[in-house]
């Protein structure tokens, strides 16, 4: 009956995660978008629970939840700016949607087809639990997509930090 209440609280947990990343994808307002992202992370805190990885989620929880999280939704508070825009075109939309898409794929597909993960999963459900197994594993296994999540959150950065300065100086700031 074990595997049973672990799938039940897969089940809810799953549910919990994807709700909150569906109203921080499609709410209008930043502020309601950003406290609906707490659910999403604490959610994968809840994963990380029912993987027995008990530090990483303590990690997650005082990291994303705590720090993270809290810094974006101050950030939005403390500001003045009009966050309501809508995109000017459909185009923008898509495109936005697209790229992200690929960028999602790029990094998931070594994950997909690695054959190290086929065996941690068909073999012993909790090979990459301890602490030092991880970080052996991100520098040496999954280097290329630890520093692939590290490229891409760094574009990600200097994106955002292009589009608040172009924003800035139309508006005379």
């Amino acid at each position: 009956m074990e595997i049973l209440g672990e799938n039940i609280c897969f089940i809810i947990i799953t549910a919990f995660i994807l709700g909150g990343a569906f109203l921080a994808t499609f709410l209008k307002d930043i502020t309601s978008a950003a406290f609906s992202l707490f659910f999403t992370l604490f959610g994968i805190a809840g994963y990380y629970i029912l993987l027995n990885s008990d530090f990483i989620a303590v990690t997650q929880v005082m990291v994303y939840v705590g720090g993270v999280l809290i810094l974006i939704i101050f950030g939005i508070l403390l500001t003045n700016r009009d966050f309501n825009h809508n995109p000017n075109t459909r185009l923008k939309k898509i495109s936005v949607y697209l790229t992200s898409l690929v960028l999602f794929s790029i990094v998931l597909w070594p994950i997909i087809t690695s054959k190290k993960l086929a065996d941690n999963i068909k073999g012993d459900r909790y090979a990459l639990a301890l602490t030092s197994d991880i970080g052996e594993a991100l520098t040496t296994d999954w280097i290329f997509n630890f520093i692939l999540a590290g490229i891409v959150l760094l574009l990600i950065l200097i994106a955002s930090a292009f589009l608040i300065r172009r924003n800035d100086s139309s508006n005379g700031i």
